[in-house]
């Protein structure tokens, strides 16, 4: 029995390597330089933006005046990054807001986790969940005449209003041993020479959205119809996109960009309160995804700016969801040496647990 479990464990290895991994060829050492036996640690500094609107459709729409333009009370935050061989992980903390901030764009709770694992040379796996909670209106001033607002609170705070965003990120390059999307997005190796080259996106993802109430104001529901009363709804999508990216190099200083474009299928599920029904829906929708790097990298030592931005179009019934996540992240770190014992602890798990045609994708 025990021989019989070591065979089916070896032969699905090699059938999950051979699918994600794919046979590759020794990377050009004129192009990449690579740090197998490094660990890297990166202070950084971040800063998020996420935006949540709802737009009606039709041809007299107003941009403004009848939608809502939802922003949680994020500022910066700071963290570490640690990458080792195939892994790339960070942890971050949030900054403390001052109260006239605060009592202006109303309280934000915000959580993050991203985990980066390079299952080859050729192929990237994304792990990130984001949680908002606490969304201001910023279009309230435009149609809300009430007494409710002054100027020093001119915004309609909505604590209750919740986003959670699950995204598993894959990521194909075409030629990783020219071009190395690793060394502009992560650090773990350096680029020596101007490349390019065409990558493939594709992305599963979820976001929940719920609120205690509806999510539109009183003076502007008239303009959604049947889903003016909404207050939840959860979107599960596949994204797929062919995409190109390069790097420019000038000695050890770099400009790095990756875009994709391609299109979604999403699934929506809500209530509409007015018909007194749950909806599910089957949407087309485009698809936006863009990276941006630029800084300092040299054998050791390296710093460099991020733009990360990803754009769901969601198109529920008879209006519009615009949902995008925008992060800036600027870091600077160092390579050291890796300690021999978390060497022999990977290089031993690799040996037990690694079919032998596969241990060079563990690298």
């Amino acid at each position: 029995m025990h021989e019989i479990r070591e065979t089916l464990r070896y032969r699905l290895l090699i059938v999950l390597f051979s699918l994600c991994g794919l046979l590759q060829a020794q990377h050009d050492s004129l192009y990449i330089q690579r740090f197998n036996d490094m660990l890297s640690l990166s202070p950084y500094a971040s800063a998020n933006a996420v935006t949540l609107s709802f737009i009606p459709y039709g041809e007299d729409v107003s941009p403004e005046e009848q939608r809502a333009l939802y922003q949680p009370n994020l500022r910066g935050g700071f963290g570490l990054g640690i990458s080792y061989r195939i892994a790339d992980f960070s942890i971050g903390f949030r900054q403390r807001l001052d109260p006239v901030t605060e009592e202006l764009y109303g309280h934000s709770a915000y959580a993050n986790l991203s985990f980066r694992l390079w299952m080859s040379r050729h192929l990237l796996g994304e792990f990130t969940y984001q949680a908002i909670r606490g969304f201001s209106n910023l279009n309230t001033p435009l149609y809300d005449t009430t007494t409710r607002y002054s100027e020093q609170t001119p915004y309609e705070h909505r604590w209750d209003i919740k986003v959670r965003y699950l995204k598993m990120r894959t990521v194909y390059q075409f030629n990783p041993n020219k071009f190395s999307y690793r060394s502009a997005f992560s650090f773990s190796e350096r680029q020596k020479k101007t490349a390019g080259g065409f990558l493939m996106n594709i992305s599963i993802y979820n976001q929940n959205t719920t609120a205690d109430s509806a999510f539109l104001p009183d003076a502007i529901r008239p303009f959604y119809g049947d889903l003016a009363q909404v207050n939840g709804f959860q979107i599960t999508g596949l994204s797929l996109g062919p995409g190109i990216g390069g790097t420019w190099t000038g000695g050890r200083w770099f400009l790095s960009s990756v875009m994709f474009l391609g299109f979604d299928a999403q699934v929506f599920d809500y209530y509409a309160p007015v018909s007194g029904r749950w909806i599910s829906e089957l949407r087309p929708a485009p698809m936006f995804d863009f990276r941006l790097s630029f800084g300092y990298n040299a054998p050791r030592f390296f710093a460099g700016f991020q733009l990360w931005a990803d754009a769901n179009y969601l198109r529920p019934g008879p209006f519009k969801v615009n949902s995008v996540f925008v992060r800036n992240l600027l870091s600077v770190g160092y390579r050291f040496n890796s300690p021999k014992i978390l060497n022999r602890v990977y290089d031993g798990a690799v040996n037990h647990l690694i079919p032998q045609p596969y241990r060079h994708l563990m690298y």
